[in-house]
């Protein structure tokens, strides 16, 4: 009886983490830490979806320089308030935050006119983006299926928190890895346990008398 009760109760590696696959563990604690799954956290979503849902919704302006002062921009740029035709405002700089907070980077994609003014932005997904410099030491990005090196000028890299000698910003979700993969490992283990159930129906024999 008691090898059956802790043969129903026990969890191992396996029944947790599935077939106990290592090809894609990033982490110590044996779970796969990304943007995605890191975002999965409560604490991490809700702080990320605070600080994007509020700064999004601040007040924004274009202003100009001339002889030291500052003087606003009139008439404003179009994509001010409006950087992507086709969301919203605050979705745009909403995905810009989150892109910040998350990967530590911002890749927004400029379109031009034939004048070379902009005429639409769009936030890209960092992972897709890759940053290099050519012979003359400028910055360039390549993006997943663009057939083209990027320029500056095509491309608006807003990094957070960067390192010396690097080019991109410092990714909190790799830099937090072994946090955030401790986090979902309990997480999940709590899960299953508590989903097995806590109590278990049985009863202990002993031979002989129990002392008091």
């Amino acid at each position: 009886m008691l090898n059956n009760l802790f043969e129903k109760r026990a969890i191992s590696f396996q029944t947790v983490w599935g077939a106990g696959d290592f090809v894609d563990v990033q982490s110590l604690s044996g779970t796969v830490v990304n943007s995605d799954t890191a975002l999965q956290l409560n604490a991490v979503f809700s702080a990320v979806s605070l600080i994007s849902d509020t700064l999004s919704t601040l007040p924004i302006d274009a202003y100009i320089r001339s002889q030291g002062a500052r003087y606003a921009l009139r008439p404003r740029p179009v994509w001010v308030t409006k950087p992507d035709v086709d969301t919203t405002k605050e979705a745009f700089y909403g995905s810009m935050i989150v892109s910040l907070l998350l990967d530590g980077n911002a890749f927004i994609r400029v379109f031009r006119d034939e004048q070379g003014l902009p005429v639409n932005l769009v936030v890209l997904n960092p992972i897709k983006v890759e940053i290099q410099r050519n012979g003359l030491g400028r910055v360039m990005f390549r993006y997943e299926g663009e057939q083209k090196l990027l320029t500056s000028d095509e491309i608006i890299h807003i990094p957070d928190v960067v390192r010396p000698g690097h080019i991109r910003g410092t990714s909190r979700v790799d830099a937090l890895k072994e946090n955030f993969g401790l986090a979902m490992a309990l997480e999940s283990y709590a899960a299953r346990f508590f989903g097995q159930g806590v109590t278990q129906a049985g009863h202990i024999e002993f031979p002989g008398n129990l002392l008091p």
